[in-house]
């Protein structure tokens, strides 16, 4: 989402509030929500969105790495707020990884499957208790009242 969404959704806002009505809530990005309006929180997000890549790496050898697909990456962690109750509704941690094969003829490499995959963790919680979460093993309370971790979503997703 670009910012001039993020201004408009921010005006119809603040419109709505002004009319004394409740504005209706709408999910727009958590990153650029927090950082639009110098908002608390935009700090701590930004450093769980890099600690989700570190963690990652430092597990992946020992887990998700040792199958075909041996070179999985974090390309992107992305959540959305609801506007209007801060309520933090999933984030999205993409992935992607490859398998190649050496021709030892020509020395050449040839890719032999491609994978790119969207983990969806389903979290409903409040912004307060999102900023908590310091990585892929922090546990937490998901929207059915589970405790689970981002860790336990990628391992149910990653084949």
């Amino acid at each position: 989402m670009n910012k001039t969404l993020l201004a408009l959704a921010a005006c119809l806002f603040s419109l709505s509030a002004s009319a004394g009505s409740p504005p209706p809530p709408f999910p727009v990005d958590l990153g650029e929500y927090l950082q639009s309006g110098n908002r608390a929180g935009s700090d701590k997000y930004w450093a769980f969105v890099s600690q989700v890549r570190k963690d990652f790496d430092n597990i992946c050898g020992d887990t998700f790495c040792e199958g075909d697909i041996h070179n999985w990456q974090v390309l992107s962690t992305d959540c959305s707020i609801q506007v209007g109750t801060e309520r933090v509704r999933e984030c999205h941690i993409v992935m992607a990884g490859s398998e190649q094969e050496l021709n030892p003829t020509t020395g050449s490499y040839r890719l032999t499957r491609k994978e790119l995959l969207d983990c969806k963790m389903e979290m409903n919680m409040s912004l307060k208790d999102f900023l908590k979460i310091e990585g892929l093993e922090t546990e937490y309370k998901n929207g059915k009242g589970e405790t689970t971790t981002l860790y336990n979503g990628l391992v149910d997703c990653i084949p």
